[in-house]
């Protein structure tokens, strides 16, 4: 709780809210609210309409009527991104926040920001988030780093999001919601008009315009997985356009923000993983190029598969790796990565099969397949005393992982030679993956969430509700219910044996 006395001085920095807003009547409501309702009063929230055709413009019309701090504008359909200029040319003030119309913030969110901005004297200040995909289901983000809150000059934030895997991060790091600006980090910046999505043009250039930017870890910005929105297309498909990479990273060079790359050792062999695609297939290509002290180049390996194993020329004391294009007109780029050759492929797959429980067990494995919510623990280690000794193998999968989940669970009964496994599941889309495995392992068991909707299946399969074991999911992104996980599966499988 902050002070009377910080209170009034904050209250004296007036935050300018821009939304911009397009046929989301659906959730418009939800994110207008939140923003009124903010711990932080002095505000003044700007709603630009981009010609919506459904009742967005009415509901803007309606709280402006109701709030003397809500402003609507009214343009004919020309994108979010003259929207938001917009928004910025009739915004009157030192501070500038954005929002997205199908997004909400929760009520201290604009109170910590400029808390941690003031506090700090940073001119951008950065929130974390959480991602929501309805039905009161959220994904929240647990970084790999200790951040709390954390003070980055333009090169070290440059530095640390360049070799920060996460994809929770980099989305943070690309989108201009999430964020408190100081006007001035937006001086001669605009928003391109000329593209659908804007973000991947713009908010890496605020960065260049701050002595300092402060990131929190704190998640108060709901992002909403809209499947009707652009963030959800550009979530889904993590398009960012080739041209907006290029001129990143050479505008990075020419003022010498070179991204640090993980430090190498001469003469060990090393992997490098491209997750990315592009349009042509073979668009581009990557290369490595190898310096020696001196900066000359001693070596340079090209390539265009989307892996490589190389080891560490003798001589060279620093790398470079760039993306060449040969004329792809879009980018699906994640990430890359390197790391030492032998490390198993699955650390970096976001797909883990985790350490069994009880593998000495005769008894056929029951694997539970659950969405990995980046913060649960491994408590399945000591669940093996709540299913008498029989052996069970968790199964996660990172919410961004993009592989065919049904095919590496085949591959793996297969290869671990599991014929009659138990495929458990924890939600109803799992449901569905795990049929599509029962059928190409047709000796397997299914414990499922919900019936199957496909009569044509006809395939043996257990319903929990059948059992009377009260409903749970993984969704909500806690600890699985583990004691209902073993309930069911000592039910049904307890004392049975392969014949």
């Amino acid at each position: 709780m902050i002070s009377n006395v910080r209170q009034t001085i904050m209250e004296e920095e007036q935050i300018l809210v821009i939304v911009s807003v397009y046929n989301t009547e659906k959730y418009l409501d939800q994110c207008i609210q939140s923003i009124l309702k903010q711990t932080y009063h002095n505000l003044e929230l700007i709603l630009v309409d981009d010609g919506s055709t459904d009742r967005s413009l009415a509901i803007c019309t309606r709280y402006q009527q109701q709030d003397s701090r809500v402003r609507v504008f009214h343009q004919a359909n020309q994108g979010v991104s003259k929207a938001r200029n917009y928004g910025m040319d009739v915004a009157a003030g030192d501070l500038i926040t954005f929002v997205d119309s199908d997004d909400y913030v929760m009520p201290n969110y604009l109170e910590e920001l400029i808390t941690a901005l003031e506090s700090t004297g940073s001119q951008i200040a950065i929130s974390d988030f959480q991602s929501y995909k309805g039905n009161g289901q959220l994904l929240v983000h647990m970084p790999d780093h200790e951040v709390s809150q954390r003070t980055f000059t333009p090169r070290e934030w440059f530095d640390f999001a360049y070799t920060n895997k996460n994809d929770f991060f980099q989305l943070i790091y690309t989108v201009l919601w999430g964020k408190l600006f100081q006007q001035e980090a937006f001086n001669q910046i605009y928003c391109p008009e000329d593209t659908q999505i804007d973000d991947e043009f713009t908010t890496w250039k605020t960065y260049l315009q701050a002595s300092k930017i402060v990131y929190l870890d704190d998640e108060d910005y709901i992002y909403r997985l809209n499947q009707d929105g652009l963030s959800h297309r550009k979530n889904q498909e993590d398009i960012r356009p080739l041209r907006s990479l290029e001129e990143e990273i050479t505008f990075l060079h020419i003022l010498g923000y070179d991204p640090q790359l993980p430090l190498l050792r001469i003469n060990q062999l090393y992997r490098i993983s491209i997750k990315s695609s592009s349009e042509p297939a073979q668009g581009f290509f990557t290369r490595i190029v190898f310096f020696n002290g001196q900066g000359d180049e001693i070596n340079r390996l090209e390539f265009h598969n989307l892996e490589k194993a190389f080891t560490f020329p003798e001589g060279a004391v620093h790398y470079e790796v760039s993306l060449v294009n040969t004329g792809c007109t879009s980018l699906q780029f994640k990430r890359l990565e390197i790391c030492p050759a032998k490390l198993p492929r699955s650390v970096h797959n976001d797909l883990w099969f985790h350490k069994p429980v009880n593998p000495d067990s005769d008894q056929p494995v029951n694997i539970v397949v659950m969405h990995d919510p980046k913060r649960v623990k491994k408590t399945w280690e000591t669940v093996g005393k709540m299913l008498n000794g029989l052996p069970l193998q968790i199964v996660s999968v990172g919410w961004q992982y993009d592989g065919d989940l049904a095919e590496a669970i085949v591959h793996w009964i297969e290869q671990k030679n599991q014929l009659y496994a138990h495929l458990i599941s924890t939600s109803a889309d799992l449901d569905k993956v795990l049929r599509k495995v029962h059928q190409a392992s047709p000796k397997t068991w299914l414990l499922l969430t919900e019936a199957s909707q496909d009569d044509k299946l006809h395939i043996d399969y257990e319903i929990y509700a059948s059992r009377d074991i009260p409903e749970w999911s993984t969704a909500n992104l806690v600890d699985p219910d583990w004691i209902t996980i073993t309930h069911a599966i000592n039910g049904l499988w307890g004392g049975v044996k392969v014949k």
